[in-house]
């Protein structure tokens, strides 16, 4: 599978993991329990089996930025200095805030792009 080079955010980290195949396989693949283990995931959930391609829901634990309205634009000077210091280095958009608020309340209730589960 190809990484998506058009990602708003692409991570990718290594370490070795002194532990069976099988086990790391089942701690990575149970993703509602991710939080339980990762201190950068907030919530994560998947709907159905893993399977290629399959989105998943997740919240991160990064200090949040702001966001891109007409009194906090993301153009300008001062914007760029911000973005420097911020992960990710860019403004946050009004929809990933309604996605975030509706996910938080039920994680059914957000499919990429707040469309309705069907």
């Amino acid at each position: 599978m190809e990484t998506n080079s058009n990602a708003p955010i692409i991570s990718r980290h290594e370490i070795t993991i002194s532990a069976p195949l099988e086990t790391v396989w089942r701690v990575l693949t149970q993703i509602d329990s991710w939080s339980d283990w990762n201190p950068d995931i907030a919530k994560a959930n998947l709907t159905g089996p893993i399977t290629v391609g399959k989105r998943m829901n997740y919240i991160n634990n990064v200090q949040p930025g702001p966001i891109d309205t007409e009194k906090t634009t993301a153009n300008g000077e001062f914007a760029e200095i911000l973005k420097k210091l911020m992960a990710p280095p860019r403004y946050g958009t009004t929809i990933e805030i309604v996605e975030m608020v509706a996910y938080l309340a039920d994680p059914k209730l957000v499919h990429h792009g707040c469309e309705p589960h069907h």
